[in-house]
């Protein structure tokens, strides 16, 4: 799909149609390459940190076009579920801010066994369990 995109954006740019293999096939996956290998990316690429304070959890994405931040108090925590990817901590947002109010911790992150068992700890205490 891409190529195709890719492949009518070159025709336009130079306004007039395909005339080549080299102009059919070849130019657009040299577009494609450019494009996921070049400018773009570094446009899109993002720096990610996850903070556990003494009663938060923070999670911040920046790229040179979005921002992105998570914070959930201790006491908000409601649902802490173990995925393939990592530990997923759901707030108590309502529904329709489902996927702004959660956090995952990644499972391969290096202190992800102590970030786990303090957030059962909060969990256990919000909820009176032990």
């Amino acid at each position: 799909m891409l190529v195709l995109f890719l492949q009518w954006a070159h025709s336009a740019a130079f306004k007039r149609p395909p005339r080549d293999a080299f102009d059919v096939i070849f130019m657009p996956l040299l577009l494609a390459a450019w494009f996921t290998t070049g400018p773009l990316t570094r446009l899109f690429s993002e720096r990610k940190s996850l903070t556990l304070g003494e009663d938060f959890i923070e999670y911040r994405a920046k790229s040179r076009i979005s921002r992105d931040r998570r914070h959930i108090r201790r006491d908000r925590i409601t649902s802490l579920r173990e995925t393939e990817e990592g530990l997923l901590v759901q707030d108590q947002s309502k529904m329709g801010t489902f996927m702004l109010s959660n956090i995952l911790v990644p499972a391969s992150m290096p202190e992800y066994n102590e970030i786990k068992e303090t957030l059962l700890r909060w969990k256990a205490a919000a909820t009176g369990t032990s």
